[in-house]
């Protein structure tokens, strides 16, 4: 399987060689609170295919037979549908961007603002007990923060754009002073998550693009990949089943961009348990798997109607098996790594 595997979103690991952004200079206009409030106006017009949420809430099946990728590739998008509204006026977002570097409004703008609906909204924020603050505050770590606060106190509540001293943007939801709720991320080379937050970690429903092609549609916990998700890469391969502490593990599929497809158990990211392969060529195995490779016992079939079923070891016949041949007939016989040693009939 290579290193094709989900990839987390800890922010420790994204780049921090990136020069630290620019404070907001004196004397320029100040943006009210009311300014940042929804405008009627604001509302999309058109349809934009691919919101996140409901789709994924109405796909969710145990079925694994199921195969039909355009279910789950249709709404790998970032944008959102008719009803959801920008999470920032125009000015507030112009403000908070011109603090951070060019490379990363470029990225920005190809993504287009955060869009937000009503159930992104926390239940546990309370917009009587929050005020909005646009100074661009820089906290002790180097953050520089737009948004929303708690009154009376620094801690974050709320709608909040966010530029990290790492250099990448956040724009979402806060509540005590972490992310949670809705949110999106962007880095300065080119990674963005979109989905929900828990306590400043990626955890339920969230899209993952990352800058080398790949892409991650399904749940999260603790920054990983974990549970139902849907995986493309660049060559055009891709997986959907079960994660687990951003590994694959558990019941999957997995198809290559040159047919090949694997139908079985997977465990820390390599197939492991039964499972079955399929070449384009009509060849195929179907059997016990270990470490990624064939291991325990199992039936390896060819087009023309020949097969073996008996054991194997690190991807070869090793022990006793029973070779089939193309007009049906069969013997037994004995394998080590490979290679037949003696017929036992």
């Amino acid at each position: 399987m290579g290193n094709q595997c989900c990839t987390e979103t800890k922010e420790k690991e994204l780049p921090n060689t990136l020069r630290r952004l620019p404070t907001r200079k004196k004397g320029e206009e100040i943006i009210t609170e009311e300014d940042l409030m929804f405008k009627d106006e604001e509302i999309e017009t058109q349809t934009i295919p691919g919101d996140l949420y409901s789709e994924m809430e109405s796909e969710d099946s145990d079925n694994e037979e199921d195969t039909d990728w355009d279910v789950y590739e249709k709404d790998v998008t970032f944008e959102r549908k008719k009803g959801a509204v920008l999470m920032f006026k125009k000015e507030i977002l112009q403000e908070a961007l011109s603090r951070s570097s060019k490379k990363l409004r470029e990225i920005h703008k190809q993504f287009g603002p955060a869009k937000l609906k009503a159930h992104d909204i926390p239940s546990q924020i309370d917009q009587d007990e929050v005020e909005f603050r646009n100074e661009g505050i820089q906290n002790p770590n180097g953050d520089i923060y737009v948004g929303e606060f708690r009154k009376g106190t620094n801690i974050r509540e709320g709608r909040g754009f966010m530029i990290s001293k790492e250099g990448h943007i956040y724009e979402g939801f806060w509540i005590d002073d972490c992310k949670n709720g809705y949110g999106r991320l962007i880095t300065e080379d080119g990674c963005v998550y979109q989905g929900s937050w828990k306590d400043d970690k990626s955890e339920g429903k969230g899209l993952y693009f990352s800058n080398a092609g790949l892409i991650y549609k399904g749940e999260w916990k603790n920054n990983k990949c974990h549970g139902k998700g849907f995986e493309k890469y660049d060559d055009g391969s891709k997986f959907k089943g079960h994660f687990q502490n951003g590994e694959k593990s558990g019941k999957g599929y997995f198809k290559w961009n040159d047919g090949k497809e694997y139908r079985g158990m997977f465990k820390n990211g390599k197939r492991e348990g039964e499972g079955d392969i399929k070449w384009e060529d009509g060849r195929s195995y179907t059997g016990e798997w270990a470490n990624d490779q064939f291991n325990g016992n199992g039936t390896y079939s060819w087009p023309d109607g020949k097969k073996y079923t008996g054991q194997w070891k690190d991807g070869k016949q090793h022990g006793r098996g029973t070779y089939t041949a193309a007009d049906g007939s069969e013997r037994q016989g004995q394998w080590n790594s490979g290679k037949r040693m003696k017929w036992l009939n």
